[in-house]
This record gives C-alpha cells, structure tokens and sequence, in this order.
C-alpha cells in the first residue's frame, strides 16, 4: 500500500469515527422516542440547568395531539416551515442571559432575521428569577424578535419567578393551554402541587457524615456532606441536581447543588443503604452566611434528616465512553466535574482530563488522595490544578488552557466534549472567553454538537 493510500484510508477512519461519535452523543441526548416528525405543533426548550426542560417535558407529555419536543439549538429550517404553532419554555440564568442551547437560534433566526416566521403562533413560558436583574430577560427578548419577524401571539407569555415557592405561574400556563384545547382541563395540576413539580420526588436522606475540606484556606470553608437511605431503588445521573428546602421549610426558596457521586448502593450495612454526596461552599456576605449552605455545613447533627428532590440535568449528563471528556471547573464546581469522573470510572474506558483550579495549594488541594488514585489507574489522562494564591506562579484554570492550548485543539479534533462546572462570573466567563478566542465562530457548532456543556451558579 502506497503512502497516499494510508493517508486515505485514516482519513476515511477518521471520519467514520468522527460522524459515529457525533450520532452516538446526539442520541444519548434526544428527545422522546414519542416525538412526531410530522406534527405541526412543537415545544422548543432553552435550559441551562434542567428545569426549563423539565417544564417543557410535562408540558409535552400532557398535550392532546401529536407534537414534537426539541431544544431550541436543534431547531431547522425544515422543522419551522413545517410547524404551525410553538410553545417555548426557557429560561434566563445569571444576568439577563440565554441558556447554551438558546444561543444558536438567536444567531440564526433572530440576528439574521431572514426566516419567515408570519405562519407560526406561539406562547411563551419564561423562567426566571426576579431577585436578580433583568427578569426573564430571554423570553421577553424571544416575544419582542418574533413578533418584529411577523409570528403571532397564540396568548400572552407567562413569567415563572424562581424566588417565589408558592409562584401560581405554572397553574396559569397549564390554563392557558387547555382553553386553547391543547391539553384536557383535567390535566392541570392543582396549584398546591404545580409549584416546581417537573420530575422526581422529595426523598428522606440523613445525614451520615461532614469533612471540613479546606482548614486555613483563605476562601470560604468547603465541605463534604455524606448522606445515606435506606431507598435503594433511587437512581440519578452524573450531573444532576439536588433540590432542598433550608430547614426543610417548604416555604423557603428552594436551593440547588450538584450531586458529586453516582448512585452506589452500600450492600454491607444491613439494612443495605445508597449514598449520596455533596460538596457545599459556605457563603458568606458581610456578617451574614447562606441560609441554606451554613444549614446542612453547620447546623444540620449528624443523624439528622433531610429531605431531596433530584432533578435531571439533560444539558449536563456524561457523555459515551467513547469520546474524550474534558472537563474545566473551580471551587464547589469539583462537584458536578467529580460525578462524571466516577461514572467514566465505573466503565474504566475513555480519555478523561481535568483542569482544576482553587486558592491555596496547601489549603485548598481538595480531594488530592482521590485525585492521584485516579491518575495512577487511568481514569484520569491528565489533571492539571491552577492555585490562585501561590507563592510561585500563580495561575488560574482559563491560564492553565492557553499554556495547554495545543493539546486542548488536539483534543477537541478528535471529538473531545467539554464539560465546565462552578461559578459563572468568575471561572466560567474566564474559560468562555479563552475557548471563544481558540475557537471563534466554531463555538456555536460545539453547542449544537452537545460537546461545550455548562452547569454554572
């Protein structure tokens, strides 16, 4: 064999495995195998952390004629020329911005503004949170291009306000939505029990055991919070979330943290139990700690109870073995990335990298134990750790990828899905920007491909 028939016949191997590995990831996250490609009706979701999604599920699943559900990212010409009526449920997280997978169709349908839009009625459901500034600032934006680009309102948009636990807003879509016959008037939940009911239920967990992981560390005490049940049959996802009333007080606000193990059920206690673990900042503002966080870190005596609601996470779950996993974070955002690294190890196959940063590396080099175990077995290819406050050469996580830029493309080449947990001011908009510089307009294509996916606070 010639050297130019080798250099064809990789060049076909690759991109065999390259289109394989895209089909392979797109279809861990596809919608209900029930979709209707030839419905007319369509429910579009744009949802950072799940629960936007969540609420266009129950929607979906309550609709009395044949419908699709699809993220707003993987939405088409084909699908909207050939949809009549859309309810959009999205949401707005941090300052008035539009989930991930939003992105996309504001840069190809709202920017461009060459789509005809003047067959198509919509609503819109808009979540958001009206303690911070610019409430539902991506539904009302959605409402204002549409109607510019000739849609017509089916009825007025319906704003959920994530502050407010007794919020009635979701009662009042489902309303909507049966006076306009898309679902029966016995499918609308009572109000008592709309209130966030997306997926799963409240399950009782104690509380088994609490480290302090970061003593003298000149951030905010870190802790790992260990909880048991006797409910075996529970099951999660690396990546989901953690829902939790403060005190167990259904009135409060509810508080979400990511879950940082897989389920493992302990078959040497008797009875047999499953645990769960959690990573928790104490956050603190002046002379005042989070309500929540210095509850369960603080308050909370070891055997006492708790009760959970774990919510899926679609936009964040572990990608197939298969493709290289990178996965980027700081602080408590080692939670979600340290999920995803234990489900990759129960598989023991695949490339998985971690790029991590915190303050101190003698305060703050958290779970360091773990962290050598794993590159000594091969879970991990390779961990880099930035510290901030470092006598020599500090470094924070976005430094860590320009230094590693060369391997990261290489990476990314061979279809490595990049994964960022942790805070969304500081680390996050640090590492966006730095892979927005690397690789410019091609970020909106590792969005819609599933291979840039973020769980940021």
């Amino acid at each position: 064999m010639s050297d130019l028939e080798r250099l064809l016949s990789v060049a076909v191997i690759l991109c065999i495995y390259a289109l394989l590995c895209r089909w392979s990831f797109r279809s861990a996250f596809s919608a209900p195998a029930n979709n209707n490609s030839e419905a007319t009706l369509l429910v579009a979701y744009a949802s950072q952390s799940g629960t936007a999604a969540g609420y266009a599920k129950t929607t979906f699943d309550k609709l009395t004629e044949p419908a699709r559900l699809l993220p707003m990212n993987e939405l088409t010409d084909d699908i909207l020329v050939s949809t009549k009526r859309v309810l959009f449920v999205v949401s707005t997280y941090g300052e008035g911005e539009a989930p991930d997978n939003g992105q996309s169709f504001i840069h190809r349908y709202l920017h461009q503004s060459s789509f005809d839009f003047s067959h198509i009625e919509f609503s819109i459901l808009s979540l958001g949170d009206s303690s911070y500034p610019n409430f539902c600032w991506f539904g009302k934006f959605l409402e204002s291009e549409l109607c510019r680009l000739h849609a017509r309102v089916l009825f007025d948009s319906i704003s959920l306000d994530a502050s407010k636990p007794n919020d009635s807003a979701i009662s009042q879509w489902y309303n909507c939505l049966a006076e306009h016959e898309l679902i029966k008037a016995s499918a609308i939940p009572a109000a008592q029990d709309s209130e966030r009911s997306t997926q799963g239920r409240w399950q009782t967990w104690i509380l088994d055991d609490r480290e302090w992981l970061n003593p003298e560390s000149p951030g905010e005490p870190l802790y790992r919070l260990v909880f048991t049940s006797q409910n075996t049959s529970i099951h999660w996802h690396a990546g989901e979330i953690a829902e939790v009333h403060p005190f167990n007080d259904t009135q409060q606000k509810i508080r979400e943290y990511s879950v940082s193990t897989i389920p493992q059920p302990n078959t040497n206690q008797i009875p047999s139990t499953i645990q769960l673990e959690l990573i928790v900042r104490v956050h603190s503002h002046q002379q005042y700690t989070g309500l929540c966080s210095s509850w369960l870190c603080y308050n909370l005596a070891i055997g006492e109870s708790v009760k959970f609601k774990l919510r899926p996470n679609p936009q964040f779950r572990t990608p197939p073995t298969e493709l290289p996993l990178i996965l980027i974070g700081s602080g408590s955002g080692y939670a979600g990335l340290r999920s995803h690294l234990k489900a990759r190890e129960s598989d023991m196959t695949g490339d998985n990298w971690l790029i991590f940063g915190e303050r101190s590396p003698q305060a703050d080099n958290i779970f360091a134990d773990e962290l050598d175990s794993w590159m000594q077995n091969g879970n991990l290819t390779h961990l880099h750790r930035a510290f901030s406050r470092c006598s020599e050469n500090p470094s924070y996580v976005q430094d860590v990828l320009r230094q590693q830029k060369a391997q990261l493309l290489q990476w990314v080449a061979n279809g490595a899905v990049i994964m960022v947990c942790g805070s969304r001011l500081g680390m996050a908009k640090a590492v966006d920007d730095a892979l927005n510089e690397f690789f410019g307009s091609h970020m909106l294509k590792l969005i819609e491909q599933g291979r840039y996916r973020r769980d940021i606070y």
